[in-house]
């Protein structure tokens, strides 16, 4: 791994792959977003994709059954099995590569027309020149005239300090049952640095326990990549601070108040 910031990612995301998709409610969300990445596909000739910062592989999945050639990448071996067994479950074949963003040009052969990273991916390197090494490493995974699509939360539109705790999510239970798991979000701003929480409330044998899974992200990753992307080799060709996804916000986006900015730059 790249520093002790990527081995904290990866760590909290093992741990949390098991659980990850039973979050939220992501169905409505990544489905609305993948239409609109997939529109940005078609406009800029793309037919091979590569996921990285992939998850559970919902992207992924939703971008095969569209007929895309796609590779998949994340720094967690535990989300990268949930992944795989979602991908294979559904009846499609995707490469999966256990990577950090600084480490793709050294571990993936293949070019691509597309790295697409969403998920605030990207934020959880806290370093900029760490950034910057990801970002090069980026470029040379894709084809001359190859884009990036990145999606980030944007910190500066949301307030830079203090403490934003919730909203509650409850998953539903079995039929007729209440369910025995709840999650609560605490966010507690050190500007730049956001510091994100995720409490987790799980009942075992009739008794409630909590688990907190802690990491930070850049809130100003936004900017970052406004000013390092030209750097790194790349023509920003859209910058969106509050993306509304071609007007296909979900109900998650709207319910979190959560800012997303989407870049669309082009490998020069």
């Amino acid at each position: 791994m790249v520093d002790s910031a990527a081995k904290n990612v990866e760590k909290v995301y093992d741990q949390w792959g098991k659980d990850y998709d039973e979050f939220m409610p992501w169905e409505e969300k990544f489905r609305n977003e993948s239409n609109y990445y997939m529109q940005i596909f078609r406009q800029n000739n793309v037919k091979k994709v590569h996921d990285a910062g992939c998850g559970t592989g919902r992207h992924a999945l939703y971008f095969a059954q569209a007929g895309y050639e796609v590779t998949g990448s994340d720094i967690s071996s535990g989300m990268l099995q949930k992944a795989e067994e979602r991908v294979k479950a559904a009846g499609y074949q995707i490469n999966w590569v256990h990577s950090s963003f600084q480490e793709l040009a050294d571990k993936v052969d293949k070019r691509y027309d597309c790295l697409f990273s969403g998920g605030t991916a990207l934020a959880h390197i806290l370093d900029e020149e760490e950034l910057l090494i990801a970002l090069n490493s980026i470029r040379e995974v894709l084809v001359p005239g190859g884009i990036l699509i990145t999606d980030n939360i944007n910190g500066e539109l949301k307030a830079k300090k203090g403490l934003s705790i919730g909203p509650l999510e409850v998953p539903e239970g079995p039929e007729g049952q209440d369910s025995d798991k709840l999650w609560l979000r605490v966010l507690n701003t050190n500007w730049p640095i956001i510091n994100y929480n995720v409490v987790t409330m799980e009942k075992i044998d009739g008794k409630w326990g909590m688990v907190v899974k802690t990491f930070d992200l850049r809130g100003d990753i936004h900017v970052l990549l406004r000013k390092l992307l030209p750097k790194a080799g790349f023509e920003i060709i859209s910058d969106e601070p509050n993306s509304d996804y071609g007007g296909t916000s979900s109900s998650y986006q709207l319910k979190h108040g959560e800012p997303r900015g989407v870049f669309v730059a082009r490998r020069i």
